[in-house]
């Protein structure tokens, strides 16, 4: 009986008092990021059925800063708009594609730069259309950060 007494008070003793605890994650998962020797210019996590785009705005002259944009993958929203910037570069659309998003406007700007198809982001928040431009990106990077590489 002493020891059954002993043996129950040690164990609720260090469960009660432990310093070590599990901490559950976020739930985050980087797709893609491009962006020069490993940096990250451009990039997309998913957090459960939504993808964020994270970029550094190109128009802050002098600052690194930070901009993004979201939306729930509902009928497959990811893939229409990594199809719809496929597209682009096939046929390069002479204007700008515009995707509003819940919160968000985008377009999808594409130019020739050296011959090539060049695509960036612009992004707008719907009271201020000029709210932020992703960096160029070929085709090979936006395969990269949609994770089709």
């Amino acid at each position: 009986m002493k020891y059954t007494l002993l043996l129950s008070f040690l164990v609720c003793s260090f469960l009660s008092f432990s310093q070590i605890t599990t901490i559950k994650k976020s739930g985050k998962v980087e797709i893609g990021r491009v962006g020069p020797m490993g940096k990250k210019n451009l990039w997309c996590e998913r957090t459960g059925n939504t993808y964020t785009f994270y970029y550094k705005d190109m128009k802050s002259q002098g600052m690194s800063t930070v901009k993004s944009f979201s939306f729930k993958d509902i009928d497959h929203a990811f893939d229409n708009l990594y199809a719809l910037i496929m597209d682009g570069f096939k046929e390069m659309p002479i204007e700008n594609t515009m995707v509003k998003l819940p919160r968000d406007v985008i377009w999808l700007h594409f130019e020739k730069v050296v011959g090539a198809t060049s695509f960036q982001f612009w992004h707008g928040d719907g009271k201020k259309m000029d709210a932020g431009v992703s960096q160029l990106l070929t085709k090979g990077q936006v395969q990269k950060l949609f994770g089709k590489r």
